[in-house]
């Protein structure tokens, strides 16, 4: 049953994905500015990326 989620999570949402200090989490968002408003929870030495269906929509980093 978990997969079936995943895979309907993985059609219909975006997903943002994170690292940050050593830590790896995912949050599904229903809309890009929901997905925007995770990417801006995090402080900005994390490596966040977002998309849709497998294809990167947006990320930002820092160059250390």
């Amino acid at each position: 049953m978990k997969a079936i989620k995943t895979i309907w999570f993985w059609l219909t949402r975006y997903m943002v994905a994170i690292e940050w200090d050593g830590t790896k989490k995912i949050h599904w968002a229903k809309t890009e500015r929901e997905a925007h408003a995770w990417m801006q929870c995090y402080s900005a030495d994390a490596l966040v990326m977002y998309g849709k269906r497998g294809r990167m929509i947006g990320a930002r980093w820092t160059a250390e």
